[in-house]
């Protein structure tokens, strides 16, 4: 297995266990490092508003949503 599917695998492998112990997809994402990275949270919802000013805010602007 090269080094991108090791990496697919266990960042799937992480989603699910996220996923297991409770938290659920905003369906927003950011790019990192080449890698649309999707925003899971714990308990109630998280607007694409409060996303947004909080990777704002944490990224000084350099990050923007998908």
């Amino acid at each position: 297995m090269n080094r991108l599917n090791k990496q697919n695998v266990t960042r799937q492998k992480r989603r699910e266990f996220y996923v297991r112990n409770g938290f659920h997809s905003t369906g927003n994402g950011f790019p990192m490092r080449g890698v649309n990275d999707e925003i899971l949270v714990k308990g109630k919802e998280f607007t694409r508003e409060q996303c947004e000013r909080l990777f704002r805010k944490l990224s000084f602007g350099l990050v923007k949503i998908k």
